[in-house]
C-alpha cells in the first residue's frame, strides 16, 4: 500500500521527516504559492498526486475552470506521477463528462467513484481502469472510518469491492481516509490522510501497535521519547517534533499493511499493473 501525505502547506516539512509521496490539492494551488512551488520544484526522489479540488467546488470554497486545471497538469505534467479528473460530487454524468474532455485533450486522469453514488457507475469506471491499467478511486469516506460510522462505511464498502472483484485485478486508491481497520479489510493500492497534521494540530501524536493506530497527549509522550521538542519548549519545535512522530507511525503503519496483504498473496510491484502479484480477495 502507498500512502500519500495531504496537507495545505506543510509538504517540505513533510518530506523532511520522511514523507516522499505528497497529495496537492488544486484547490489550494496559486500561481507562486507553497503548493506552486512544491510541484515546480519538489525533490527528485519526492511524488506528488494532484486532487482536482472537487470537494471544495462541492462546498462552495472554491470555483475551479477545467480548462485552467487542464492547462496546469499539462504545463506540470512531468511533476506529477497521477492527477485526478475534475468531478462534480453529485453529478455523475456531469463528472464522466469532464473526464471525457481531458481525455480527448490527451491526458490520463484518475476517475473516482464517490460513496452514495450508483454501483453501475463504479462498474463502469472500474472495467474503463482495468482496460487501460490504470488507476481508479473511491472517495467520500473522510470523517466516516470513526468508531461511531466505521460498521456504516464497511457495509458500503463490501457491496463496492463485492463489485470490484468481479474486474480484479486493479489498482484502487482511498481518498481521505488511512483508517487501519479499513487499509486491512479491503486490499486499496494506495490511500491519502491528513491525520498527521491534525493530530499533530490537536497536541497529540500517534502510536502504532498490533495493527491499530493510537494517539496520546504529546506533553506525556515527550517526557519519554522527544528530542527536538520537549515538555514547556517552545511551540514551533514541539508541533514539528510532532508531525515527525506521525509521519514516522504512518509510515509503519503502511510497511505493516502491505506487508500483511503480500502475505495474503496480493501485493503491487512498482512496475505495470500486469506484471503484480494480485490473488484473488475476501473482505477480512
Amino acid at each position: 500500500m502507498k500512502l500519500w501525505f495531504a496537507d495545505s502547506a506543510q509538504f517540505e516539512n513533510a518530506y523532511l521527516f520522511g514523507a516522499r509521496r505528497s497529495l496537492v490539492s488544486y484547490a489550494y494551488i496559486a500561481p507562486g504559492n507553497v503548493g506552486d512551488r512544491w510541484i515546480k520544484g519538489h525533490p527528485r526522489d519526492a511524488e506528488i498526486f494532484l486532487d482536482s479540488g472537487a470537494f471544495g467546488v462541492m462546498t462552495g470554497r472554491v470555483i475551479i475552470s477545467l480548462p485552467e486545471y487542464c492547462y496546469y497538469i499539462r504545463a506540470n505534467a512531468g511533476a506529477l506521477v497521477a492527477y485526478a479528473a475534475l468531478d462534480v460530487i453529485g453529478d455523475v454524468g456531469a463528472s464522466w463528462e469532464n473526464y471525457e474532455k481531458m481525455c480527448r485533450l490527451g491526458l490520463d486522469p484518475v476517475q473516482t467513484w464517490h460513496i452514495g453514488e450508483p454501483l453501475e457507475d463504479l462498474d463502469r469506471i472500474t472495467a474503463a481502469a482495468v482496460v487501460g491499467q490504470k488507476l481508479m478511486a473511491i472517495g467520500g469516506m473522510a470523517g466516516r472510518a470513526t468508531s461511531q460510522t466505521l460498521g456504516g462505511l464497511q457495509r458500503v464498502l463490501d457491496g463496492a469491492w463485492a463489485r470490484i472483484g468481479k474486474h480484479w485485478p486493479v489498482r484502487v486508491h482511498a481518498f481521505g481516509v488511512t483508517a487501519a481497520e479499513v487499509m486491512l479489510r479491503y486490499p486499496f493500492y494506495s490511500a491519502d490522510s491528513i491525520s498527521h497534521a491534525l493530530t499533530a494540530g490537536m497536541g497529540r501524536v500517534m502510536t502504532f501497535d498490533g495493527g491499530e493506530i493510537s494517539t496520546r497527549h504529546w506533553v506525556d509522550y515527550a517526557r519519554l521519547f522527544m528530542t527536538m521538542g520537549v515538555a514547556g519548549s517552545d511551540w514551533r519545535s514541539s508541533r514539528d517534533e510532532r508531525w515527525r512522530v506521525n509521519i514516522g507511525v504512518l509510515l509503519e503503519m503502511e510497511r505493516f499493511i502491505t506487508d500483511t496483504w503480500a502475505a495474503r498473496g496480493i501485493s503491487w510491484p512498482e512496475v505495470s499493473q500486469s506484471a503484480a502479484v494480485v490473488k484473488g480477495f475476501e473482505c477480512e
